[in-house]
């Protein structure tokens, strides 16, 4: 498996534990962003769309790293209830 493959799969099976566990507890905005950024790369690793770039595949985790300050966020107020 190339590098590009295991990075796409390593970035989306971390997105998806990410969804799995703030889904519910964020703006629907959040979780559709972060639905967004795992469809795309579930499409790049089916190879159903050219395939990406390591600068692509960083600037599609960048976009999930967007919402984090929202997770961040939610994470200190579970921890201080």
């Amino acid at each position: 498996m190339s590098d590009q493959h295991t990075l796409i799969r390593e970035t989306l099976e971390r997105l998806r534990d990410v969804r799995a566990e703030v889904h519910g507890d964020v703006e629907s905005s959040v979780v559709k962003q972060l639905d967004e950024v795992i469809w795309m790369l579930e499409e790049a690793q089916q190879g159903q769309v050219v395939e990406l770039s390591f600068h692509e595949v960083l600037v599609l985790l960048g976009k999930a790293v967007e919402v984090l300050p929202a997770i961040a966020r939610l994470l200190e107020l579970l921890r201080d209830y």
